[in-house]
């Protein structure tokens, strides 16, 4: 059972305020499962946030302890974790919305950020770019427009990217899944779910930030190179690296996450093929 807060502070507060506690528990207690991979996990937030905004919107039947206990009972079942290895796992999803989203961030960062974190950026796009393309100058992106819309594309780099993680994976899963888990459950830990403006904005923030530390780790252009106690260092300091990088943007990193929900992709389906990149 719940017992954060008593259930008349619910009727009054933001249930995320009154209930944050909880919730925070909640998150910290999944991320920490780590005999399932991280994918799985990161899903498992989702729907659990998915699943208590609902509780928490106007449409829904309502916000009341009981149904805040049955969500985090499923949560203790692992009842989403189970659903991602079934349904989700194998999937092979087109990355290139996902790179888009990641390049264009970077792109109208560059020149804000560090020299040694730009030195990093370009670095990965050499990794993964075509290999006549400017890297410097973002040549690797296109916008294509139809019907007056605009689709920035990356086709050849979402895939490049798509290969090099896969490899990654092969060859250094376990530390890349132990890094990244601890960065994660940092991340959250930092974090007030009151701040967003749902509990699925805040676990999309976390997906966001893993996909650009993925996205650096895969495009290293020596890690994969290194033996493996050396690489182990390498993706701490790769890892670190980047969570400063991301910390010093954070307004940037909210209007990318303001770009995930304006665009509609807020919806658990696609918070999936976010957590797949």
């Amino acid at each position: 059972m719940v017992t954060d807060a008593p259930p008349e502070a619910a009727a009054d507060e933001n249930p995320r305020k009154a209930y944050s506690s909880t919730l925070k528990q909640v998150f910290s207690h999944i991320l920490a499962a780590d005999d399932a991979p991280l994918a799985a996990r990161l899903f498992s937030a989702a729907a659990f946030a998915f699943e208590v905004d609902a509780l928490m919107g106007t449409d829904g039947p309502g916000f009341s302890e009981e149904r805040l206990a049955a969500e985090v009972d499923r949560v203790a079942e692992r009842t989403y974790e189970r659903l991602w290895m079934e349904q989700f796992a194998l999937q092979q999803p087109d990355l290139e919305l996902p790179m888009s989203m990641v390049q264009t961030f970077l792109l109208g960062r560059i020149k804000h950020f560090a020299p040694e974190f730009r030195e990093r950026i370009e670095a990965a796009w050499s990794a993964c770019a075509p290999e006549a393309a400017d890297v410097t100058g973002g040549a690797f992106l296109n916008v294509e427009r139809t019907d007056g819309r605009a689709r920035v594309r990356c086709p050849a780099l979402a895939a490049a990217y798509r290969q090099r993680r896969n490899h990654l994976y092969d060859v250094l899963g376990p530390q890349v899944e132990a890094r990244l888990t601890d960065f994660a459950t940092g991340f959250m830990a930092a974090r007030s779910p009151e701040n967003y403006r749902s509990l699925t904005s805040l676990v999309q923030d976390l997906v966001l930030h893993v996909m650009i530390h993925k996205f650096f780790l895969a495009s290293d252009p020596v890690l994969l190179d290194l033996d493996p106690e050396l690489a182990d260092d390498r993706i701490r300091d790769i890892v670190c690296q980047t969570q400063v990088a991301l910390a010093a943007q954070q307004p940037a990193m909210e209007n990318l996450e303001n770009m995930v929900f304006d665009q509609g992709l807020q919806e658990l389906t696609h918070t999936g093929l976010l957590i797949l990149f």
